[in-house]
């Protein structure tokens, strides 16, 4: 009977590797057939640009340790641009990202900062939108057709939302409407 826990710990690591493995797999043969960086390719239409970011994110604030340099939470963005002259493109993208910090995991700084056990954690979402605009028309829809050179500006707007959680007695609550933020 003892040995239970350590079969099902096994078969629990072994799935996880499993999907792991299957997951890394998807993402290689994905890869391989975006053909992301053959610009010479003459069967695909670059005019649609689709664009896909695993990402980490770290906060960096008074409620981390100083001597914690990466403290990686995940973030993803995924985004498409397309053309809609040949001076001007549009974009669009999408980006999640995750933030956290705790006050236990900070070192009293040299201002003598008390322990205030503070916690937050925080998944944020990104929407923009914006216009590219080049000084040189991009003849053609290839790459290797296009200038060496270009100067190009672009405009557009964007907007975040941001609400922190924190935890109490194993319930999560949001920080914003508690107005702790200063207090």
């Amino acid at each position: 009977m003892p040995q239970t826990p350590i079969l099902v710990s096994n078969f629990a690591i072994r799935l996880k590797m499993k999907k792991l493995y299957l997951l890394t797999s998807l993402l290689v043969a994905l890869t391989l057939y975006a053909e992301a960086q053959s610009f010479y390719a003459i069967r695909r239409d670059r005019s649609l640009i689709a664009t896909l970011g695993v990402n980490t994110s770290t906060y960096y604030g008074d409620l981390k340790d100083n001597s914690d340099i990466i403290d990686a939470k995940p973030s993803l963005s995924v985004g498409l641009m397309t053309s809609v002259t040949n001076r001007i493109n549009v974009r669009g993208e999408f980006s999640w990202v995750t933030l956290s910090g705790k006050d236990e995991e900070s070192t009293e700084d040299a201002s003598g900062r008390p322990a205030r056990n503070l916690s937050f954690q925080s998944s944020n979402y990104e929407l923009s939108v914006s216009g590219i605009f080049n000084l040189i028309p991009h003849r053609g829809g290839r790459f290797y057709q296009r200038s060496n050179f270009n100067a190009y500006g672009f405009l557009g707007v964007g907007g975040l939302y941001f609400n922190p959680k924190a935890e109490l007695d194993g319930n999560k609550h949001a920080l914003q409407p508690l107005m702790t933020e200063g207090v």
